[in-house]
């Protein structure tokens, strides 16, 4: 097929190796086949299933490597709380968030 796929509004769960998975969508996407890249536009979001959603307008995903990243604003929200970042990149096949700053954060206020 094509090297080069055009999409609208893609959504996909990528499953994780060590059990876990993300889903992502967005209003538009390009895949390039031949380097396992997915670039979002358009309200993108990647869910994780421990609660916690991204949203940036745009984040390009390496699919072989297992991360993602955005150098637009991003809102993060999960069991944690919020946080409001300047971009953020995702390493470890999701392990791992890396959020760029100026950025806000509110943790929720638990108790054990």
């Amino acid at each position: 097929g094509p090297q080069r796929v055009n999409l609208t509004a893609p959504q996909g769960d990528v499953s994780l190796s060590n059990g876990s998975w993300l889903l992502v969508h967005a209003r538009q996407g390009v895949y390039l086949q031949h380097s396992g890249q997915l670039d979002l536009s358009g309200n993108a979001t990647l869910y994780r299933d421990d609660g916690t959603t991204l949203r940036s307008a745009s984040a390009s995903v390496d699919l072989r490597r297992g991360a993602a990243a955005s150098s637009e604003t991003v809102n993060a929200e999960g069991p944690f709380g919020t946080l409001d970042a300047t971009g953020f990149a995702l390493v470890d096949k999701g392990g791992m968030v890396q959020f760029a700053g100026p950025a806000r954060m509110i943790l929720n206020n638990r108790r054990q």
